[in-house]
C-alpha cells in the first residue's frame, strides 16, 4: 500500500521547522556570548535585525525568533522604533543612554560607580536627615519614605525567586537608588540618576550562572537592606556608609566578573 499523504510529508515538515529553531538558537547563542564576554554591554544597542541576517546568513524570521529568545531570558529588551537593547531600556528620556552611553570597558564601568559614590552617599545621607526632619511629618514625607520601603521590599521579593528575569532585577535596582535620591529631596540627584538609567547598574557575566547569581541576589538585597535601616533611623553617617560599601562591593563583584 502507498503512504498516505500526510505520513509522506509530515517528517518534512518536522525537519524544515527543527532547521529554523537550530538556526536561531546559533544567533542567539552568539549574542548571549557577546553579552556575557562584556562585548555588548547594559544600554547597547544589538545589530539591527539586517546586519544580524547578513552576519549569520540567515532570514529575518530566524533574527527574530533568536531576539524573541534572549527576550524571554530578560537579557533583550526590544523597543519599536529603536532597536533591542542589552538587559534593560536604556536611560530614562536620556539621549545618550539610548545610544548606549554606558561605558564597555570595566575599567570606565568602575569609573560610573566612583561617580555614583560621589553623589548616591550624599543621597543617602541627606535622606537620613529628612527621615526625621520636619518633612517626614508632611504628606509628601510619608509617601517619599513608603516609596523607599516598598522598592526596597520589591527588590528583596524579586531577588529571592528564581524566575526574576535579570532585566527586571536591573529596573527593580535602579528603582531603589532611585528611590533614595528621591527622598534626600534633590531633584537634581533623581535627575543625575535618571540620565544614567537602569544601565548603570552594574551586572557582571554571572548573571547567567544560576548558582552565583543566587548568592549575588542575596548579598545586593542584604545591601539595599542596610542603606534603608540606617536611612528610616536617621543615621546620616550610617546610611552614607552603607551607600558607600554597597556601590564598592558591586565594583569588586564588577572585577571578579571580568575576571573570572
Amino acid at each position: 500500500m502507498r503512504p498516505s499523504a500526510t505520513s509522506d510529508h509530515a517528517p518534512r515538515r518536522a525537519s524544515t521547522s527543527t532547521r529554523t529553531r537550530s538556526r536561531s538558537d546559533l544567533v542567539a547563542d552568539a549574542l548571549r556570548e557577546r553579552i556575557v564576554a562584556g562585548q555588548l554591554n547594559p544600554g547597547a544597542r544589538l545589530p539591527t535585525e539586517q546586519a544580524l541576517q547578513d552576519e549569520h546568513g540567515v532570514s529575518r524570521t530566524v533574527v527574530r525568533e533568536a531576539l524573541t529568545r534572549l527576550q524571554t531570558e530578560g537579557l533583550v529588551y526590544t523597543r519599536r522604533g529603536s532597536g533591542s537593547f542589552v538587559l534593560a531600556p536604556p536611560g530614562l528620556d536620556s539621549e545618550a543612554s539610548e545610544g548606549g552611553g554606558m561605558p564597555a570597558r570595566t575599567d570606565d564601568r568602575e569609573d560610573v560607580l566612583v561617580y555614583r559614590m560621589a553623589i548616591e552617599t550624599e543621597a543617602a545621607s541627606r535622606a537620613a536627615l529628612r527621615a526625621l526632619g520636619p518633612s517626614a511629618e508632611t504628606g509628601e514625607g510619608h509617601a517619599v519614605m513608603t516609596s523607599l520601603r516598598q522598592s526596597a521590599e520589591a527588590f528583596t521579593a524579586a531577588a529571592a525567586d528564581p524566575a526574576t528575569r535579570p532585566s527586571d532585577l536591573m529596573r527593580l535596582d535602579f528603582h531603589f537608588h532611585r528611590a533614595v535620591a528621591s527622598a534626600a529631596g534633590s531633584a537634581l540627584l533623581v535627575s543625575a540618576l535618571e540620565a544614567m538609567g537602569p544601565a548603570m547598574i552594574t551586572m557582571p557575566p554571572d548573571r547567567l550562572t544560576h548558582e552565583a547569581a543566587v548568592e549575588r541576589r542575596r548579598l545586593v538585597a542584604w545591601e539595599h537592606g542596610a542603606v534603608l535601616d540606617a536611612v528610616c533611623a536617621g543615621d546620616a553617617v550610617a546610611a552614607a556608609a552603607a551607600m558607600r560599601a554597597h556601590l564598592h562591593n558591586s565594583a569588586r563583584r564588577l572585577r571578579a566578573g571580568a575576571t573570572g
